[in-house]
């Protein structure tokens, strides 16, 4: 969009429903691991109790056994428990309930960085001024510092890195029109380009020479489209007389 207080100023704020998308999956993160934590709390927890007390541990063979059908369904009675035997050894159950802990962990894990990069970039900006380039977190250049504009994944991905030098020093700052408006940040694009020579544009064209061959290529789409539409012929529909009619010859 353009600065209502100066004209000549093309800000591209961010794109919330971009960033959306971290939201999302911090709070899938956050409910599965939530759902790993119960289960490795509450649940597994009272199914080791009813394996320990089916499967004991023969200290001769040092295997588990399991006791006899009698004896496990006066014990599933007297605890309220299901008749049904445990499928699992106490052993084995017991390393479900430390798996449970490490998914619970690992999406917990996940779930931070994920509300991080939803939360922060909110309210934030890139504006292309009269004389170069600044965002909104300190970052800024100057279009005469710009060396090179490196585009080869601006029209697949919306990403361009600009080269620059200040002080003898070389710098980058990316672009991102997918985390940023488009519209904006193709005319930020436009303007960078003015003073720049076609070998300093790596990659693709220079963005006023893209635009006009989408426009083109958009154009004549939808002229195909309107000539095959007008010469199509619609099929007539045939009616079937009602029985017992004739029907013309």
């Amino acid at each position: 969009m353009t600065d209502e207080t100066n004209p000549r100023i093309i800000r591209a704020d961010y794109d919330p429903d971009y960033f959306k998308r971290f939201l999302w999956l911090a709070l899938g993160c956050l409910f599965f691991g939530s759902w790993f934590l119960y289960d490795g709390l509450v649940n597994y927890p009272a199914e080791l109790e009813r394996c320990h007390a089916y499967w004991k541990l023969d200290k001769e063979t040092n295997k588990w056994v399991a006791i006899e059908n009698a004896a496990w369904r006066t014990i599933a009675k007297q605890n309220d428990w299901p008749t049904a035997h445990p499928k699992v050894t106490p052993d084995k159950q017991q390393s479900k309930i430390e798996t449970q802990y490490f998914y619970s962990i690992l999406s917990f894990l996940i779930t931070i960085p994920c509300l991080l990069k939803w939360y922060l970039p909110r309210g934030t900006w890139i504006e292309g001024g009269e004389e170069g380039v600044k965002a909104s977190w300190g970052k800024d250049f100057a279009y005469s510092e710009i060396t090179e504009i490196n585009k080869k994944k601006w029209a697949d991905r919306g990403i361009a890195r600009v080269r620059y030098e200040r002080d003898g020093l070389a710098y980058s700052f990316t672009f991102d029109d997918y985390k940023y408006d488009r519209e904006s940040m193709g005319r930020i694009m436009m303007r960078m380009e003015e003073g720049l020579k076609d070998d300093q544009i790596i990659g693709d064209d220079r963005e006023i020479v893209r635009v006009e061959k989408l426009k083109a290529a958009a154009a004549a789409k939808k002229a195909a489209e309107e000539a095959e539409a007008l010469t199509t012929e619609p099929r007539a529909s045939v009616k079937t007389p009602p029985a017992g009619e004739d029907q013309d010859p």
